[in-house]
């Protein structure tokens, strides 16, 4: 399992993938506080992959 997460100037993405399989995905405005933002994005992927049920 793996995880991406890409920072830039106006979005920030993330995925998660299982071999070539994506578990789930989101796209987001990025944040002025970068690791918010980040966290926010982990917190939608893992959520809706199902990875994590916390």
């Amino acid at each position: 399992m793996r995880i991406g997460i890409d920072v830039g100037g106006t979005h920030t993405d993330a995925v998660i993938l299982q071999g070539d399989n994506v578990l789930a995905s989101t796209k987001a405005l990025t944040s002025a506080d970068v690791i918010s933002g980040i966290t926010r994005a982990l917190d939608v992927i893992l959520k809706d992959s199902g990875v994590c049920s916390g």
